[in-house]
């Protein structure tokens, strides 16, 4: 499903290189990338979901789906991270203003090719499963950390997407609020098939991923650790 090969990229005047040979997974793996501050992991996924540009020189091969991406032009780089791309933040990026409802459907709201669909419908499923069903018109800026993840895992899974990007989605809090927001990525991606890549701090999480990556040994040229 993807498939990265000899991927080079460089901030520019900046002394970080990201290295990774290669790095592939199949339809509906979920991986966790692990690794010290500083080795590449946030970058990757920013380049994997084209909120970081590729350059023409920057890998061989980037594919999803078996469609290349990496020669791609913007326009189809922001069509596939709008489509097949939900990206869990660490810090949410929820616009505080606005509902919970209004936030889950930004990724509509911004996008031109999101007709035929009953996104209502789509979001009150989501906020339901999430608890959140007697909050919908309440403002994030109303709500606890912890009710707001799940408001951004909610707004991830909106478009029901083939590849979930995750990046430390339970920094900062606490231990029942981390337990619950890594259920509820979990048990949505299952329900709907999806791929999860996820970075995550320390053990955080792990339970969750039968395959880890230690992107550390990845950037400096090693073999992946797969567990």
């Amino acid at each position: 499903m993807i498939s990265v090969r000899n991927l080079q990229f460089q901030y520019p005047n900046s002394p970080f290189e990201l290295s990774v040979p290669r790095f592939e997974l199949e339809a509906g793996q979920h991986t966790a990338i692990v690794g010290p501050s500083g080795c590449g992991k946030t970058t990757f996924l920013n380049l994997l979901a084209g909120i970081i540009p590729w350059t023409e020189d920057a890998a061989s091969e980037f594919q999803f789906c078996s469609v290349p991406l990496a020669v791609s032009s913007s326009r189809e780089m922001r069509r596939f991270r709008n489509e097949s791309v939900g990206f869990v933040f660490q810090d949410f990026r929820l616009l505080e203003y606005l509902s919970i409802k209004d936030n889950i459907l930004l990724p509509v709201t911004l996008s031109s090719n999101a007709r035929g669909i009953d996104w209502d419908a789509r979001v009150e499923k989501l906020i339901t499963k999430v608890g959140l069903e007697m909050l919908r018109d309440r403002p994030v800026s109303k709500l606890s950390r912890g009710e707001q993840q799940r408001v951004a895992v909610c707004r991830a899974l909106l478009r029901e997407p083939a590849l979930v990007l995750a990046d430390e989605p339970t920094a900062n809090l606490d231990g029942v609020n981390a337990r619950g927001v890594w259920d509820l990525l979990f048990e949505q991606s299952d329900e709907i098939g999806s791929t999860i890549i996820a970075v995550t701090h320390g053990s955080d999480g792990l339970e969750h991923f039968k395959q880890r990556v230690s992107f550390e040994e990845i950037n400096f040229g090693g073999k992946p650790s797969l567990e």
